[in-house]
């Protein structure tokens, strides 16, 4: 069925719906923004199946401020504080001596000959 496209009028039409704004995301948001890198926030989830909701909106907060967050929790009780930069790996040191070259490979000794019969077929 093909589409049916109608132009009207702004005033003619119902305006768009607000979008719904996450209150404890923009809470969450602003108690990141605000923490420095020696404090832990503390949120109570309320329940324990709460828990694992807090834990997503601490992520989404903490991305959409820009900052790495690092949380864990201890019954309803979610902490969160900002992760701290993974060491970096050391580049191995090289051994002192180098390796000794491979020996030469022996020369194989000369197949014999074969003779081979020849039929007249």
């Amino acid at each position: 069925m093909p589409l049916h496209v109608v132009h009207r009028k702004a005033s003619q039409v119902p305006p768009p719906a607000a979008g719904k704004i996450n209150q404890d995301l923009e809470l969450l948001k602003s108690a990141i923004a605000r923490l420095t890198a020696d404090t832990v926030l503390e949120v109570e989830a309320g329940s324990a199946q709460a828990v694992r909701s807090v834990k997503g909106l601490l992520t989404r907060a903490g991305h959409q401020v820009g900052v790495e967050v690092s949380h864990w929790h201890v019954g309803t009780k979610v902490f969160a504080r900002h992760k701290a930069p993974a060491p970096r790996a050391r580049a191995q040191a090289k051994p002192a001596t180098a390796r000794a070259p491979k020996p030469a490979a022996a020369a194989k000794p000369a197949r014999k000959a074969t003779r081979t019969r020849k039929t007249g077929k």
